[in-house]
């Protein structure tokens, strides 16, 4: 006969969560989940094979709350909330956006193929074919990454999600602009 469990699966993942956001990824360990539930580590143990498994489940629910933040309409401007999503993320949750690197890099395609999807009808990429509006998005994840890592060095340049908005409007549409206008122009711009 199976054993009566005290807590769920969910309720493991629940607690597990808690505390990589509160404390980090490398306290997330069966020792430090159990402590939390008031309970011995056979109830995780119970339901996931191993610590990697309930990690994976960590990962997808990271990935979920940074999808989340990126696809929240603050500007009404999809590309714009895209890369505001990332600042905030670090923002609000900065040991998730931490470990974000590593969780991101195994997902990219994947995540990188919905920001396509979200944003390959905004007006202003119309005309510019896929691999320019990849080159922009990249640019930006650059940029919105540097902005987040200033965010989490509590920059005076990024206090506000105001001064976040202006910074990341301004240098989204320069790249913009820049990948509208041809080669000979810019040639003729940059010198």
């Amino acid at each position: 006969m199976a054993p009566n469990l005290k807590f769920t699966q969910e309720q493991i993942v629940d607690v597990a969560f808690s505390i990589f956001r509160e404390k980090g990824f490398s306290f997330v360990t069966a020792r430090h989940i159990s402590e939390k539930m008031d309970a011995s580590t056979s109830p995780i143990y119970s339901y996931f094979k191993s610590m990697e498994a309930l990690e994976k489940e960590l990962e997808q629910r990271c990935l979920a709350l940074f999808t989340q933040y990126q696809q929240t309409d603050r500007t009404g401007d999809i590309f714009l909330d895209l890369g505001l999503g990332v600042v905030l993320f670090a923002k609000n949750e900065p040991n998730l956006y931490k470990s974000l690197d590593s969780f991101y890099n195994s997902n990219q395609d994947q995540l990188e193929s919905k920001m396509m999807n979200q944003i390959k009808e905004v007006h202003y990429f119309k005309g510019l074919g896929e691999a320019t509006v990849r080159v922009i998005l990249s640019k930006m994840k650059i940029f919105s990454l540097g902005l987040a890592d200033l965010v989490l060095q509590n920059s005076p340049l990024v206090q506000t999600e105001e001064q976040i908005i202006k910074y990341l409007y301004e240098v989204g549409g320069a790249v913009i602009l820049f990948e509208h206008v041809s080669d000979e122009e810019k040639l003729r711009i940059l010198g």
